[in-house]
């Protein structure tokens, strides 16, 4: 019971940071629509200190590792799904908007998730178990 508690605690934080990643992506592509501070290297940045906090809640190399993949595949699913919502209530048109969603979706897993992976290892480096 104890082990499915965890789980389930382990997917709501991976969720939580895969929206705070997902919400700088949205606004680095949307421009200033952010409170948050929207650099460019900031938001490139965002990726590994993301993955870094993965690591120090599971403080585990290897579920670390895998909860960093699920994270940069949600937040960017949920940033395409964002760019792709303007489509869906009919402002812009739908092919040009769903190229443009799978294009965010390529570029920003290239750049999560080396980003993310290197956050999460460099963090099991500097915190050992």
């Amino acid at each position: 019971m104890m082990q499915i508690k965890n789980t389930i605690w382990d997917g709501i934080y991976v969720l939580f940071v895969s929206i705070i990643l997902a919400n700088y992506w949205i606004g680095f592509h949307l421009g200033v629509l952010s409170p948050l501070p929207l650099l460019s290297s900031v938001t490139y940045i965002m990726a590994g200190i993301c993955g870094a906090f993965i690591y120090l809640f599971m403080k585990s190399v290897r579920k670390a590792f895998f909860s960093t993949m699920l994270m940069c595949i949600l937040a960017c699913f949920i940033t395409s799904l964002a760019l792709f919502i303007p489509a869906h209530l009919g402002i812009v048109d739908a092919e040009v908007s769903f190229y443009i969603s799978v294009r965010v979706y390529i570029l920003m897993f290239l750049y999560v998730f080396p980003f993310g992976v290197a956050g999460c290892m460099i963090a099991a480096y500097l915190y050992p178990d």
